[in-house]
C-alpha cells in the first residue's frame, strides 16, 4: 500500500520535528545572524558557530 502525498509530507514533517528537537537537546541548534533584532535578546554570530560545542 502506497502513501498519499499528504501522508508522506506528514511523515517527513514529523521526522524533521524529531531531528530539530534532538539537535536542540544536544545543543547543536543555534539561531545565527537574525535578519531583525531578536525579541529575546538571544543570537549567536556565524563566526561563533565555527567553534560551537554542545551545551550539555
Amino acid at each position: 500500500m502506497s502513501l498519499t502525498l499528504d501522508e508522506e509530507l506528514t511523515q517527513i514533517g514529523a521526522a524533521l520535528t524529531r531531528i530539530v528537537q534532538q539537535l536542540r537537546t544536544e545543543g547543536y541548534l543555534f539561531q545565527a545572524e537574525p535578519l531583525r533584532p531578536p525579541t529575546d535578546g538571544f543570537a549567536i554570530k556565524l563566526s561563533q558557530l565555527e567553534h560551537a560545542r554542545p551545551l550539555a
